[in-house]
């Protein structure tokens, strides 16, 4: 009987592992990854045996005290986008791809430091995710979240460990439907068990898709203010479109003038600007397949981030060493790894749901729900979810218990934040954009923090402090210093100044106001040095210098002036005869040794000297010869004519 049961312990341990985690997931190393301490598993949960449909996850144990580290799941939005492509190896995980696409480097600011984290493709037909039935690929809303539902309780049979730990459900964009719809199908679930019941501590969701129609219209309102669409453009949108009718899909339900007007504005921004991150350069994919290929590094910097970071990872994914490290790609899919799907048809209708009535469930359920913003995003821009954000606070009855304010990261402004009902935080990412992981993954890294000690250290959010002060204390940690106008101030920031205590002795007169206070004292001046010569000499050669220079302008002026004279006296070599038009002049052309010479002649000059000119043998008397006409052009027509009234012009013949 002994022996069975060793045997089964034997077996046990083959096959999940001393800490009960499924041996077959795990990753032993991924190639090009350098050495860390903690373990990573990966591989498949199938949610439906019949149909053959399966999600693959990527899973990654925190850094430091896994054990007691709370779970973080992740998922990307799209609808239809990769997390583990996405999230995990180029946001919040714990690797970067290298530059050449054929390795990894490591996330400093990953989110592993503060939790243990699960990515997971969703729904089928996303990444390596996939169904042998191919109507699953035609999903929505309600499919995705059944799926990830069972999903979840199925990952935690093969991560017993797990089931008891805090849980928290982020992600972005789309995964604003995604999260709260989970997060309600938990609950529901929850309701109705018996046993096993999700401990969710808190949701938070990265610019999210709430409600389209107010995420839709911010983000014109976005692109105006940023100076990247025109005034007219802003209004024509804001006259013309009426954004309660909008709907996800083309032609969204607009007029013709609202469609032209959006059309123009997104002719305006281009093809050349990153509407995710409006500040970044964007990555040329010609240019950098080609250097994957010929194993050079792509890697273009930008505001600190490397913009072609999305080709290296698809070029990585897609080496079959590196989908074998991943126990990933079992069935072989007949198409290669990309972020988002190809062929994926979802639902065009789900988008237009309004998810504000579903996060008010999750907060009526004692569930603190965070909505962080990067605010370089035109895609689903803060100004939206700020919004969106305030009207559930209103809705919920919500009093602001944090007011708006700025939270530190590294003695520096990491964004702004603040707070309803001590349950309900709007906080934005300074210099994140839309995947704002990517962008700012340290002050990232500081808010989720952050956000991680207030859910586990508060489990009944009605009951917290009533102090703001308190309120802001609570949400303190490492590097973060939540800036307070009463006492919670930065180091590196003055401190108040001390309450004021009740006097001991009669107080002193106050001072009068400063319109009628004495003028300062002029300051002190110290006497100037005792004279010793040297002063006299300065003087006398700066004199000296100063008639040395005057002299030789007079004497530059008079030459100049000389010069002038004389030339007007000289017969110049030109193809062109200037003539004084206030002056009335005497002009003619001769045959000169090197050309044809001109000669201007005033009425004051000598008559006798015109005369010789005119007895030249070469001498015709005729064409005029204006002050721009070329004097080869008139020896070329020179034929006698009758001289003109005003002056004479002598032309000479080639």
């Amino acid at each position: 009987m002994g022996e069975w049961w060793f045997r089964v312990l034997f077996v046990g341990c083959l096959v999940f592992g001393v800490n009960g985690y499924p041996k077959e997931d795990l990753v032993e190393s991924l190639p090009g990854q350098p050495k860390v301490g903690f373990r990573q598993y990966a591989g498949y949960v199938d949610v439906d045996l019949k149909n053959g449909r399966s999600l693959f996850y990527y899973f990654v144990e925190a850094e430091k005290d896994p054990d007691h580290m709370p779970l973080t799941l992740w998922l990307n939005g799209g609808p239809g986008c990769s997390s583990v492509g996405g999230g995990a190896f180029t946001e919040l995980g714990p690797f970067y791809p290298k530059g050449d696409g054929r390795g990894l480097r490591r996330n400093s600011m990953s989110w592993n430091k503060a939790s243990n984290l699960i990515f997971v493709e969703s729904p089928a037909g996303v990444g390596w995710s996939y169904s042998n039935t191919s109507s699953d690929y035609n999903s929505g809303d309600e499919s995705t979240a059944r799926d990830m539902l069972t999903f979840m309780l199925k990952w935690f049979e093969k991560f017993p460990a797990f089931k008891s730990r805090d849980l928290f459900l982020t992600g972005e964009s789309y995964a604003g439907h995604y999260v709260p719809q989970l997060a309600v199908a938990m609950l529901e679930y929850n309701a109705h068990s018996t046993g096993f019941k999700f401990n969710i501590k808190g949701i938070a969701i990265g610019n999210p898709l709430l409600k389209l129609d107010r995420d839709i219209p911010s983000t014109y309102e976005f692109l105006w203010s940023h100076g990247m669409i025109s005034d007219e453009i802003g209004i024509a949108i804001m006259k013309d479109c009426n954004f309660e009718d909008y709907t996800f899909s083309s032609p969204h339900n607009t007029t013709d003038s609202c469609n032209n007007a959006i059309e123009e504005a997104n002719q305006i921004v281009g093809n050349y600007i990153n509407s995710y991150d409006v500040i970044l350069d964007v990555c040329y994919p010609s240019i950098v397949e080609q250097e994957l290929r010929l194993r050079k590094l792509a890697t273009k910097i930008s505001v600190g981030i490397d913009v072609c970071m999305s080709y290296e990872r698809r070029f990585y994914f897609n080496l079959p060493e590196v989908q074998k490290a991943l126990h990933a790609n079992r069935t072989n899919l007949p198409y290669t790894w990309s972020m988002c799907s190809d062929v994926l048809n979802y639902s065009n209708t789900d988008g237009n749901i309004d998810i504000l009535p579903l996060l008010k469930r999750i907060i009526q359920n004692h569930i603190p729900v965070w909505i962080f913003s990067g605010d370089q995003d035109s895609v689903v821009p803060l100004l939206g979810s700020r919004t969106l954000v305030r009207e559930l606070a209103h809705d919920l009855h919500f009093k602001v218990t944090v007011p708006y304010g700025a939270w530190f990261h590294k003695h520096q402004v990491g964004g702004w934040v603040t707070e309803y009902g001590n349950i309900l935080t709007f906080a934005t990412v300074r210099g994140a954009a839309h995947m704002n992981e990517s962008k700012v993954s340290g002050n990232l890294e500081a808010l989720y923090k952050q956000h991680n000690q207030r859910l586990t250290t508060n489990k009944h959010p009605q009951t917290q402090p009533s102090s703001p002060v308190q309120k802001l204390r609570s949400f303190s940690f490492q590097n973060i210093q939540m800036a307070s106008p009463v006492t919670d101030f930065p180091h590196f920031l003055p401190p108040p100044p001390p309450a004021a205590k009740p006097p001991s002795s009669p107080p002193r007169p106050r001072p009068p106001p400063p319109h009628i206070l004495p003028p300062p004292l002029p300051p002190h001046i110290p006497p100037p040095p005792p004279d010793n010569g040297h002063t006299v000499i300065v003087i006398v050669f700066i004199s000296f210098g100063g008639l040395f220079l005057l002299a030789f302008f007079a004497i530059a002026v008079f030459c100049f002036i000389k010069k002038t004279k004389k030339k007007k006296k000289m017969v110049q070599e030109t193809d062109i005869i200037h003539v004084d038009r206030h002056l009335k002049v005497k002009e003619g052309i001769v045959q000169g040794p090197h050309g044809p010479e001109a000669v201007v002649l005033s009425v004051e000059d000598d008559v006798h000297a015109v005369e010789e000119i005119k007895k030249n043998e070469n001498f015709v008397e005729g064409k005029h010869v204006k002050s721009t006409d070329n004097i080869s052009s008139a020896l070329e027509e020179g034929t006698s004519s009758s001289s003109s009234a005003q002056h004479h012009s002598l032309g000479h013949k080639p």
